[in-house]
Formats: structure tokens, C-alpha cells, sequence
């Protein structure tokens, strides 16, 4: 189908050692292309600014954190930077957005010092970050051995609060 078209498949990761050995060595993401895959473990592959560990088949989080201004432009800039396409540490991203909105709220110009009262939560908030580089979401909803599924069913959960809204399917 792909040829017809004439859309080639490359940079191709999976998490299936058959699949990858079906792959062509060209096509394969570069951190797979010189493996053993009889003998090799499948590495950790960034993706959307997340990174996937293709022999667990887990999703993680890389926190990088870089010295910004205790500005509101350098809050933005660090609650940004945790990139959750899932929206699976939304929880944990809101505290910041919280305290940016209280910022703005306040009118606090994009670049002057932030008050000494939101100083000490961003802090706080900002030193605890890294503690999700330990968060590990199994990309996989069924757990191994469950067996074939009888019945499928999709739920969804939402909440609202005076400081934010979450929803979850």
C-alpha cells in the first residue's frame, strides 16, 4: 500500500522483535539499526518529548530542568517544558499552571521578579519535578496473561475544581 502511494516507511521502531527483524536495517529508527536482535535489549527511544522503553514497552519521563529567571516568562518556560502528551502527570503540571495563573492574576509583568510568597511554592513545586522521572505508565492497558477480552468497555471520568478541570477516557 505504502508504494502505491509512494510514502516510504522509515525511522520504524517496535516493540516486537519479529516486526523489527521483518523491517528492513535502513528503514529501522538509527538506535536500531546495528542491534542484535537475538541478544541485544531494545533501547529507550524518545518520542513526542517523551521516552518509550521498547524492551519493557513502558512510557517515562526525562526531566530536564534549566535555570530560567523567577519570572512569569520563566515559569512558562519550565511548565512547558514537560511535554505529557498522555496527560497522565496533568495533575502534577497543574500546581505550576496554578501558581502562573495566580501570577497573572496578581498582574505580574512577564518579566519582573516574582513575589516572595509564590517564590517559595514555585520552588518547592520546581525541586519536586525531577521525582517524575520515576513515574512508569505501561503503554499496554491489558496486563500480560489477562487472556482474550469478553467484553470491552471505555470509561470516562471528568472533575472541575475552582483551579482547573481534568477529564480522563
Amino acid at each position: 500500500m505504502y508504494a502505491a502511494v509512494n510514502l516510504r516507511q522509515h525511522k520504524f521502531a517496535s516493540n516486537s522483535k519479529v516486526v523489527l527483524e521483518a523491517t528492513p536495517v535502513e528503514d529501522r529508527s538509527k538506535d536500531l539499526k546495528d542491534l542484535d536482535l537475538r541478544h541485544d535489549v531494545l533501547p529507550v527511544q524518545r518520542f513526542l518529548g517523551a521516552y518509550w522503553c521498547i524492551e519493557s514497552d513502558t512510557i517515562k519521563f526525562r526531566i530536564e530542568l534549566k535555570d530560567k529567571p523567577l519570572t512569569c516568562r520563566g515559569i512558562l518556560s519550565t511548565v512547558c517544558s514537560v511535554y505529557d502528551q498522555l496527560g497522565t502527570v496533568a495533575p502534577v503540571i497543574l500546581v505550576g499552571k496554578r501558581l502562573l495563573q495566580e501570577l497573572c492574576r496578581d498582574g505580574i509583568k512577564w518579566d519582573d521578579r516574582v513575589p516572595s510568597h509564590i517564590h517559595l511554592q514555585w520552588e518547592k513545586w520546581r525541586s519536586d519535578l525531577p521525582l517524575l522521572e520515576g513515574t512508569t505508565i505501561t503503554r499496554c492497558v491489558k496486563p500480560p496473561g489477562f487472556g482474550k477480552p469478553v467484553v470491552i468497555e471505555v470509561h470516562s471520568f471528568s472533575d472541575a475544581s475552582d483551579v482547573g478541570l481534568a477529564q480522563v477516557a
